[in-house]
């Protein structure tokens, strides 16, 4: 429901920017909109997928014996996640700010198939999610035209920083080890300045965010397994830059 509801309200802002494109002409050079020398406070919000995965850093334990050939599978869905963000604009062209990402990874279900002895065993656990809170500084490189009523600028941006992963689990049975990791952002999107509205203008992108934990999983007395899980995930927002000078 979540996910109908957000695409439809994305659609809606596209179709009305086509609407306004085929009946009203630029109001103003684009150079009226310039962000050169200004400072923007970006603010936005929608939906994050998780690209869960996970490897096996030793080989597994089963009730005391070691097994092999594990794998593991995931049940998630998509949940929350807000961004903000305030950089300064160098030209229209580049800019360098720092962001806050805030996302919500569900781990639903975590089950490891593995080969003991030439028999199939599977682990399963239930789970909560984990609350990703993400700094990053980044670079940001966009150009702009007239488009519509106003000016339509598309954008590229690349960021690097830290994680600070919160899990909602009981840590006895799945613990993440470290839980302040490395932060790789790469996002992409649409802003849209309507009309006048010189100040403020309206985005939207989508953020794919890398963050890797390592892991262990104790499920029962005697079953054990480790390694690498990967709780990167990609997001869709929208939402409105307020800009200063």
């Amino acid at each position: 429901m979540r996910v109908r509801l957000f695409f439809f309200l994305a659609v809606m802002i596209l179709f009305s920017a086509l609407s306004a494109q085929e009946t009203q002409q630029p109001v103003l050079d684009k150079e009226y909109y310039s962000l050169a020398n200004r400072l923007s406070l970006k603010m936005g919000g929608g939906l994050t997928f998780a690209l869960l995965d996970a490897d096996f850093s030793t080989p597994g334990i089963f009730q005391g014996n070691q097994v092999d050939k594990e794998k593991v599978s995931f049940e998630t869905k998509e949940n929350l996640a807000l961004n903000a963000a305030l950089k300064y604009n160098f030209s229209n062209y580049l800019s360098f700010g720092v962001s806050c990402d805030y996302n919500v990874v569900s781990v639903d279900e975590m089950n490891i198939e593995a080969d003991w002895n030439g028999n199939s065993v599977n682990v399963y656990g239930d789970f909560d999610d984990v609350r990703v809170l993400s700094v990053c500084g980044f670079l940001e490189a966009r150009f702009s035209f007239s488009f519509g009523s106003g000016v339509l600028a598309p954008y590229l941006q690349v960021g690097v920083g830290m994680n600070k992963n919160m899990p909602r689990f009981d840590e006895d049975i799945l613990s993440l080890d470290n839980k302040t990791n490395l932060s790789v952002v790469v996002a992409g999107g649409l802003e849209y300045f309507v009309n006048d509205l010189r100040n403020v203008s309206f985005f939207l992108e989508w953020r794919w965010h890398y963050n890797k934990v390592d892991y262990t999983y104790y499920p029962q007395a005697g079953t054990k397994f480790e390694g690498t899980m990967d709780l990167s995930n990609v997001a869709f927002l929208m939402g409105f830059s307020v800009h200063f000078g």
